[in-house]
């Protein structure tokens, strides 16, 4: 089972309504997430390190500008705290400093979720059952669907199932897996595998 410990604040931030929204979404978990929007992000990204209360950025910085960025490295490196930081930008750029992580449009959606997952800070594994052991192979079947990034109605697609039929099995894979929701569901998934 995994757990989202209760004192983690995660800070998303960015000048698009959708990305934010997106990955709220993505992230659904029992953490705190407080969702940022600012046109200028650049000074909103300053002020919300300088708190030191969050323990997980996910940072929109595709639309800042590379004096900035370098400025913005300057800054990661004189943190007195130890945030994980995960940092979207159109093209890859190498920054010095531990739990940075950059990921670009073209990063799959699973290891994004695998650098959440393998956060210390944000993730508690517990021991738990296997997953054979705990679904059946038709839930194995599609939460393997759902890591590969497929919509309930692709997995029914692919199953020759209805949408409301993977929506059951999805509620069984979570009261069995004792997790929550799919965000939840590719974690463990990406763990295990």
């Amino acid at each position: 089972m995994m757990n989202v410990q209760k004192n983690i604040n995660i800070s998303l931030i960015s000048d698009s309504y959708m990305f934010l929204d997106s990955l709220r979404t993505i992230l659904s978990t029992n953490a705190k997430i407080e969702t940022n929007f600012s046109e200028n992000i650049f000074n909103l990204i300053r002020a919300k390190l300088s708190e030191k209360t969050t323990s997980l950025f996910v940072l929109d910085c595709r639309n800042i500008e590379s004096e900035d960025l370098r400025t913005l490295h300057i800054y990661f490196n004189a943190l007195r705290f130890d945030p994980v930081i995960i940092i979207f930008l159109d093209n890859f750029r190498e920054f010095t400093r531990k739990n940075i992580h950059i990921v670009t449009p073209r990063t799959p959606l699973n290891e994004l979720l695998h650098i959440i997952g393998i956060s210390n800070t944000l993730i508690n594994s517990k021991s738990e059952d296997t997953i054979d052991n705990i679904l059946t192979k038709k839930e194995i079947e599609i939460t393997h669907l759902i890591t590969k990034g497929l919509n309930n109605k692709e997995i029914g697609n692919i199953q020759n199932i209805s949408e409301k039929t993977v929506k059951a099995h999805l509620t069984n894979i979570y009261k069995k897996m004792k997790i929550k929701n799919r965000f939840e569901l590719m974690l463990q998934m990406n763990k295990k595998y």
